[in-house]
């Protein structure tokens, strides 16, 4: 059997791991059954084996079958439980061409589950205002049998373009529930503190050069390790930048100085030691500077668990961090300036692009290992909670400082406040009455 897979995988150009996957192991057994029920006569494969176009045409009415019954799930789902629907899109290199995906996000059973609901074509040559957009959004969901009025109590998850933002308040029409993505505005804020657009509030000054031109050598770099079979000698392939992948840079600087001292004696036997970017303390400096970014973003882009209540921590966080003073360590160096000026620039640009929202914050009350909401001072506590009182519509619940509680009727108003989060309030009353050492209680992967 191995000879012939092998065989089969050579003759047809395909991986050696195709004989591991489910498809190619359920095609095996069908081809057994169906010797089975033949009694062991032989007949060509040819005639058994369907053509090209035959398999093409069964995928699309099989893909409208799955259809159906994938709408009927989903319509079930929006009437009996709370929903998110993130939007997402993005550009294929080659043709230019932009898609948008949308993903649903809801509970059941106490476990954060998401689903691929649609994949549909953007056509950039038409108007992309608000309702542009918001226009596109809704008739793709239409054209699933999804109308907006199902949608109503949805909450959207989408990026922090001013277009998106707007297009889910358009004037006269409903406004619709929408949070941005905490990982999109993570990267949006590393992008703006090396961007060089003249128009740009977050220009990056002359100051901070150095830090634009080590990125740069080392994409410079990398491209020169794969075209002149570099990588061969490495001892793993260094991580090339992508734009829109998150924490691409701090990933390709990460790797870039971990294989410093292979790079350097390679390019120095080549005597090519110019394309070394440095010194490795530079580089290291900019990591420890970048690292928790990746850190909240890992934390945050989990699909498995809630995570709107990490939001404002990790935000506070990076703050922090970007407002501490570059180590004394790193003072030697000839580019200790501009470390201090990129600092201030990520500082800039976080105070402007890390905006939490009300939601957020309720969140954060909401999660019983943060109730005490000691990251926040006295006077914005008192908000928050005024906040959380307005959406379970009372006033008549108090509050202390050593410990905050809530009486079943206001939990179940809060719960009903927050019916656009995809839990059930059987999952959001367990998690605030018997298990408060947990540290998710609500809401979706945000």
């Amino acid at each position: 059997m191995c000879a012939i897979v092998q065989r089969c995988c050579a003759l047809d150009s395909q991986a050696f791991r195709v004989c591991e996957g489910k498809g190619f192991e359920l095609m095996i057994d069908t081809v057994l059954e169906i010797a089975k029920k033949h009694k062991g006569a032989p007949f060509p494969a040819r005639e058994l084996l369907p053509s090209a176009t035959t398999v093409s045409t069964s995928v699309t009415n099989q893909a409208k079958a799955l259809r159906k019954i994938s709408v009927l799930k989903l319509k079930k789902i929006l009437r009996t439980r709370g929903v998110c629907i993130s939007v997402d899109g993005w550009t294929e290199d080659y043709t230019k061409t932009k898609f948008v995906q949308f993903i649903i996000h809801y509970i059941q059973d106490c476990i954060l589950k998401e689903e691929l609901i649609t994949i549909s074509e953007f056509d950039a040559t038409k108007s992309q205002t608000a309702g542009a957009v918001r226009d596109f959004v809704f008739k793709t969901l239409a054209d699933i049998c999804i109308s907006e009025e199902e949608c109503a109590d949805v909450t959207y998850i989408t990026d922090a373009a001013a277009t998106m933002i707007t297009a889910f308040r358009v004037p006269n029409r409903t406004i619709l529930e929408r949070v941005s993505c905490a990982c999109h505005m993570l990267n949006t804020c590393l992008q703006n503190s090396v961007n060089r657009k003249p128009n740009s509030q977050f220009k990056l000054s002359d100051e901070r050069v150095p830090i634009s031109t080590l990125i740069q050598s080392c994409k410079s770099l990398v491209t020169y390790c794969k075209q002149a079979y570099l990588s061969r000698r490495l001892s793993v392939a260094p991580v090339q930048a992508v734009e829109t992948r998150w924490n691409s840079n701090l990933d390709m600087l990460v790797s870039i100085m971990r294989l410093y001292p292979e790079l350097k004696d390679i390019l120095q036997g080549r005597d090519e030691r110019n394309r070394l970017p440095g010194p490795v303390d530079f580089l290291r400096a900019v990591v420890e500077l970048l690292r928790p970014f990746k850190t909240a973003t890992l934390a945050l882009e989990s699909s498995s668990m809630p995570t709107i209540h990490l939001v404002v921590p990790f935000f506070i966080k990076i703050r922090t961090h970007v407002s501490q003073p570059i180590s004394e360590e790193f003072r030697y160096l000839l580019q200790y300036s501009a470390l201090v000026a990129y600092q201030k620039q990520l500082k800039k640009v976080c105070d402007a692009k890390l905006v939490v929202d009300e939601l957020h914050k309720a969140a954060v009350f909401l999660n019983p290992a943060m109730k005490g909401l000691l990251m926040y001072p006295t006077a914005e506590q008192s908000a928050i909670i005024n906040g959380v009182q307005k959406m379970c519509g009372t006033t008549s619940f108090s509050f202390s400082s050593e410990h905050r509680s809530l009486p079943f009727s206001s939990v179940k108003k809060i719960a009903i406040a927050f019916r656009s989060f995809p839990f059930s309030f059987s999952f959001f009353w367990k998690m605030w009455i018997w298990f408060p050492v947990y540290r998710t209680v609500l809401c979706s992967a945000v």
